[in-house]
């Protein structure tokens, strides 16, 4: 089982090499309008997600017992009595946090953001040659090798100075069987990369616990924040 985790990693890996070359964006076209604004191009990279953590209770010992598991669009349910909640979790959350990212900065931010959907169409094509150059690879694994693309070389290529990347650590809605309250929760870390020098500029780690909140405004709320620190930080430098 584990020589097949290698393989697999390995393989995801390759992909992502074989896919920094390719695709040639129009990088020149996107500087000069970014030129002709008197502002830096940045892009937002989807979010990747880390794996959640799952709970089972044992029959015999009726310990728990924890384990993690990659995030799906599926419910859970956790507690007991009238601490019993309904948890949601959702596999686009990643997309759906750059997404607003992406547009708080553009309303109020330092940069001129590159279109998120100029983004998906790159990806496409990323996606169209990884499968053809290993057709055995299924669609999660894909979504591997795309997450797996050097950030910094994604922003060379398209013509940004900065890149936008982040990790959701944690995102879920809780329900209360009992009384029907609800929460969602979010952790989540942003970074910008400097595409000239490689490094990272600014970091943060986000997120919080909100009454009544989807995970989708939780993150529009923390957007706004993140589009202030970024440009606090930029205006400072």
């Amino acid at each position: 089982m584990r020589h097949l985790e290698h393989k697999k990693l390995w393989i995801v890996a390759a992909a992502a090499l074989a896919l920094l070359a390719a695709v040639p964006a129009p990088a020149k076209k996107t500087r000069e309008a970014a030129a002709r604004k008197g502002c830096q191009v940045a892009v937002v990279l989807d979010f990747s997600l880390a794996p959640r953590v799952t709970e089972l209770r044992d029959p015999q010992t009726r310990e728990l017992k924890y384990s993690t598991k990659p995030v799906e669009s599926e419910k859970d349910i956790k507690g007991w009595w009238f601490g019993s909640l309904d948890v949601f979790y959702n596999d686009v959350m990643g997309n759906a946090a750059a997404d607003v990212i992406s547009d708080a900065l553009r309303a109020n931010g330092p940069f001129k953001i590159y279109s998120r959907e100029d983004l998906r169409y790159y990806y496409a094509d990323k996606r169209e040659l990884i499968e053809k150059k290993f057709d055995s690879m299924d669609r999660k694994t894909v979504d591997q090798a795309l997450l797996a693309l050097n950030p910094v070389s994604i922003g060379r290529e398209i013509g940004a100075g900065k890149v936008i990347v982040g990790r959701v650590c944690d995102t879920e809605t809780r329900v209360s069987r009992a009384f029907g309250f609800y929460t969602s929760a979010s952790s989540f870390w942003v970074a910008v990369y400097d595409t000239a020098s490689g490094k990272i500029e600014f970091q943060k780690q986000y997120g919080g616990i909100r009454a009544f909140r989807t995970q989708y405004s939780n993150f529009e709320k923390d957007a706004q924040q993140i589009a202030a620190d970024i440009s606090a930080y930029y205006a400072g430098r």
